[in-house]
């Protein structure tokens, strides 16, 4: 369980890796919710059954995560614009060719949810295409 508002981030113990499992050959993972739910909105729904999804819930998660990642044929990072986000990135993709930085999509956003909410907001962000 997660409490969150503009003041304060709580959650229980203990986090875990979320992984939601629909048959799909792909991964998209995902530092948090709040950016799964964002690319649910940006995904057609028929597009949905093609992914499997995996939230971190922390960055913290990603070692523990490759497990489960590297049972599929193709892996969309969808990871924070940030430091830790970058460098968590970078370290991933020296594994092997299966892992793909997609963070470009909401390039100068801190994530995939900040380009959303501030694209709700009117303001437009020029190149930016949802390809996935």
């Amino acid at each position: 369980y997660e409490l969150r508002n503009q003041f304060c981030k709580n959650s229980s113990s203990p986090k875990a890796i979320t992984t939601i499992k629909n048959g799909g050959a792909e991964v998209a993972v995902f530092k948090g919710f709040f950016d799964f739910l964002s690319f649910l909105v940006l995904c057609p729904t028929e597009q949905i059954v093609k992914w499997v999804f995996c939230i971190l819930n922390s960055l913290s998660f990603i070692e523990k995560s490759f497990a489960v990642l590297e049972q599929y044929q193709s892996i969309h990072l969808l990871l924070d614009n940030n430091s830790a986000g970058n460098n968590s990135t970078s370290s991933v993709l020296k594994r092997n060719g299966k892992y793909v930085d997609e963070s470009s999509l909401y390039d100068h956003y801190k994530d995939l949810n900040d380009w959303i909410v501030t694209m709700g907001k009117g303001q437009q962000k020029q190149g930016v295409r949802f390809k996935l």
